[in-house]
């Protein structure tokens, strides 16, 4: 009786329909497809996906609307190969929200012709190992989203391939990023509106040329630098960009950042005490017109650093405020392009 379960377990193929609560126990049979067809679903229990074991978004029930999918806080874990393990249909689209993806690379997502994936609400991604690049977007619709990359690499491939909506936030942990960019209007990395943050948390980000934040908000958090030689970061954004105490923005050898704040604000480039730092290495620090105050922080500049300012006239000018501690260590300059108060 034993040997023929095993024979049934072995040969039968499971197609499991899950409506109203996406149910996933202990079971991992082999060439099982979950299909999800509801609008509204919960997950009751952790599953591993793979490429016999997916998870597909179909929601013939679920008609026009979204198909939503509420994690419970917990995982979807990958198989650590780079193939697709989540489908969803042509036409729909699917909201995630407090899940943690496990082992997470843009090539388990598979998206039918018109079909999106939006991530909601406290969605965790934690990326695989040596992560395929981002050719697509992933579009953050909630709060509290987080992609920790837990000190691997993603690549940006794509116009809005990390876009976040308006009065949405995503931080992003513990990674090296590449790819950020801007060419014309179009933006590897984009938020929607004022209202929209940027976390970003232990993070290493190169640039590829030219990028330019024309929306939201950036916060700083523990050590994050951009890098990149004969690059450029520019600040166009109404909103602020803050380094958070205890932690410090590091433009590094031949970057350029360039402060032009949309709300013509001369106090958006935010230091929240002295244990906020600024640093730059062989980089130069650039405002236009109506300048920038840069007050309340620290500041350390290493080798040759350029500090210009494009000010016609002094209520113009690049101002570093006294209460602002600059550290000029030995062998390190410092050069002043245009109007540059000290006071």
């Amino acid at each position: 009786m034993q040997s023929c379960h095993k024979i049934f377990s072995v040969y039968f193929v499971f197609n499991f329909v899950l409506g109203g609560f996406l149910f996933a126990g202990p079971m991992n049979f082999s060439g099982s497809s979950f299909v999800v067809n509801d609008a509204s679903n919960r997950l009751m229990d952790s599953f591993d996906l793979s490429t016999t074991v997916t998870l597909q978004f179909n929601g013939t029930s679920a008609g026009s609307n979204p198909i939503r999918v509420d994690g419970s806080g917990l995982c979807l874990n990958m198989a650590r190969t780079l193939s697709p393990m989540i489908f969803v249909a042509a036409g729909k689209t699917v909201e995630l929200s407090n899940i943690v993806l496990k082992d997470f690379s843009p090539a388990h997502l598979m998206l039918g012709a018109g079909s999106r994936l939006l991530f909601g609400d406290n969605v965790c991604i934690q990326l695989a190992d040596n992560a395929n690049p981002l050719t697509y977007s992933w579009v953050f619709s909630g709060t509290g989203a987080v992609i920790d990359g837990r000190g691997k690499a993603l690549r940006l491939n794509a116009t809005d391939a990390l876009l976040i909506n308006d009065a949405k936030s995503l931080t992003l942990k513990d990674l090296c990023m590449y790819g950020l960019k801007t060419t014309g209007t179009a933006h590897s990395l984009r938020c929607i509106g004022v209202n929209s943050q940027l976390i970003l948390e232990d993070a290493k980000i190169y640039t590829d040329g030219y990028f330019n934040a024309v929306q939201g908000n950036m916060l700083i958090k523990n050590d994050v630098s951009f890098c990149g030689a004969d690059t450029k970061v520019a600040w166009t954004s109404p909103g602020r960009l803050t380094i958070d105490s205890f932690s410090s923005l590091t433009f590094d050898f031949g970057t350029t950042f360039s402060y032009d704040s949309a709300a013509r604000s001369r106090n958006n480039f935010v230091m929240t005490d002295y244990s906020s730092w600024l640093k730059l290495n062989n980089a130069r620090f650039h405002t236009t017109r109506p300048g920038l105050v840069l007050s309340s922080g620290s500041a350390s500049v290493e080798n040759a650093v350029i500090f210009s300012s494009e000010a016609l006239n002094v209520s113009e000018a690049f101002r570093i405020d006294r209460s602002l501690k600059v550290y000029v260590p030995l062998g390190a300059s410092i050069e002043p392009r245009g109007i540059i108060l000290y006071e």
